[in-house]
Parts: C-alpha cells; sequence; structure tokens
C-alpha cells in the first residue's frame, strides 16, 4: 500500500522534475484523485504547462523577429547589388531606390515600435492623464485613416454618443489608430468596418468590428503576442508589434481587452474604466 500511494509517485515526481530540469516541458503527472501526491501532481502539470507554453512563445518570438528583421535586410542588400553593377535604366534604379526607402521605414518602425513596447512593459505608473473626449479622439483617427478605408471602398459606421474618460491622450491615441488601421486592413474589400462606444456599469467599451476572413481560434488566443502575426504569409503590411502595444497600454489604463472572430466578422472590445 505505501510502495503504490507514496513511493512510486513520489519517484514518478522526482523522474517528472528532472526531465523539467533537462527542458522536457511535456512531462506530466497521473492526477488520479485517489493518490496521496494527487494535489502535487496537479501542480506539477500546472507548471509543466506554463513551462511548455513559454518556450513556445520565446521560440514564436525569436522566429517572427529574424524573419521581420532579415527580409527588408536582405531585400535591401540585394537591391543594392544591383544597383552597383550599373547599366540599369533610370527607370530601374529609381524603382529600385523608393523600395529600398521603403524597407528602411520599415526597418525604422519596428526599432520604433520595439523601443515603445520595452518603455511599456517596463511602466507600471499611468503618467499625463487627463480629461479625454473619447469619441471625438475616435473621430479623428478615423479621419487621418480616411485615405486607407477609402481605397478600400470599406463601409464605415460609427455608432457611439459623446463619452469622456480619463487617460494619458497620446497613449489612447495610438490604440485606436492601431485597432482601427488593423480593421482597415484585414477587411475584405467594399466590406465593413464598424466602430461603437457604449457604457458598461463602471467602464466604457469601445469596439472596432470589420467583415472579412474569420481569424483560427489558435490565432486568437496568441494575437497580443509580440511579432505573431495570424497572416503567416507576411502578404499584409505590418510587423506584429502594434497589437503588444495596445494591450500594454489598456493595461496601464486598468482595462482589458478581449478579440471574437467567427463567421467572417472579427471584433476587437476594448473595456477602460469610467
Amino acid at each position: 500500500m505505501a510502495s503504490k500511494f507514496i513511493v512510486k509517485p513520489t519517484n514518478r515526481l522526482i523522474e517528472g522534475i528532472s526531465k523539467l530540469a533537462d527542458g522536457d516541458y511535456s512531462v506530466r503527472l497521473d492526477e488520479d484523485e485517489k493518490l496521496a501526491m494527487s494535489p502535487v501532481s496537479v501542480s506539477f502539470n500546472k507548471l509543466a504547462k506554463e513551462l511548455e507554453e513559454n518556450e513556445f512563445i520565446h521560440s514564436d518570438f525569436v522566429n517572427n523577429f529574424s524573419h521581420e528583421i532579415k527580409t527588408p535586410i536582405n531585400s535591401i542588400n540585394g537591391l543594392v547589388s544591383l544597383l552597383k553593377k550599373g547599366n540599369l535604366p533610370k527607370s530601374k534604379q529609381i524603382e529600385y531606390l523608393n523600395i529600398i526607402e521603403e524597407e528602411i521605414q520599415r526597418l525604422s518602425s519596428i526599432t520604433t515600435n520595439i523601443l515603445t513596447l520595452s518603455k511599456l512593459e517596463n511602466q507600471n505608473i499611468l503618467t499625463d492623464k487627463s480629461n479625454i473626449n473619447l469619441s471625438e479622439q475616435i473621430r479623428i483617427c478615423v479621419l487621418l485613416l480616411e485615405k486607407k478605408w477609402s481605397q478600400k471602398n470599406i463601409n464605415l459606421s460609427l455608432d457611439f454618443d459623446e463619452f469622456y474618460i480619463k487617460g494619458n491622450e497620446d497613449m489612447l491615441k495610438q490604440v485606436w489608430m492601431n485597432l482601427i488601421d488593423n480593421g482597415i486592413k484585414f477587411a475584405n474589400e467594399s466590406g465593413n468596418l464598424n466602430i461603437r462606444i457604449s457604457k458598461r456599469t463602471t467602464y466604457v467599451c469601445v469596439e472596432v468590428e470589420n467583415t472579412g476572413s474569420t481569424i483560427k481560434e489558435e490565432a486568437v488566443e496568441r494575437i497580443f503576442n509580440k511579432f505573431y502575426q495570424a497572416d503567416t504569409t507576411h502578404t499584409k503590411e505590418g510587423n506584429g508589434i502594434g497589437l503588444s502595444i495596445v494591450k500594454n497600454i489598456i493595461n496601464l489604463h486598468g482595462g482589458r481587452i478581449y478579440v471574437e472572430s467567427k463567421n467572417d466578422l472579427t471584433c476587437f472590445s476594448v473595456y477602460l474604466p469610467l
């Protein structure tokens, strides 16, 4: 009896800890409630699962970061080599220089976003708070992005009254610019983009909803990870940092953000305290 309920489970626990120490985060223990070690096994399995997920996120981050940095660098390197050879028509020279300029701007954007994200991740106190007309701020963001949604013939719907909140104006503007731009980017041609604001007890809820391809469930769970992009083909403009910045800003404001995607409809819901 002692061997069944104490010795064997203890040996399995020691063996499991050894595997974790060697980097095998897939190991799991029996959670049979009849066993004396069951509560320990449950805690062990929870720890192993979190370590496995963190390892996956770290690996995913490194792979995506490498892709985002290497792609423009390789592009610039190749085009510079072609230009150095000479004998190119003037039109081709201009075309290649324009591409190089775009790729340099892309690298600059990645660098800026990384610095912003790093600052946010190490910031615990929200500064420069003021009373903000949330509705007017979102209307301004929509106007600033008019060229983008007009080019795709997107049907825009704004459904809200006037709402005021206290927060950092520049940070919140970055949230709405990012979410609206994201909605435009992934909306289908001549699709819909709906922006709604409503009051939910002590919170104000901002919803940015667009028609387009449904985001897969596994992508929804990872969409706020650094450098993660649901569009694995990388055909859409972006570097996968924007939503990480958005989440950190919302967390600093004591808020929450959720995303739901089904039936070709994707909605980001932001809850901010009033």
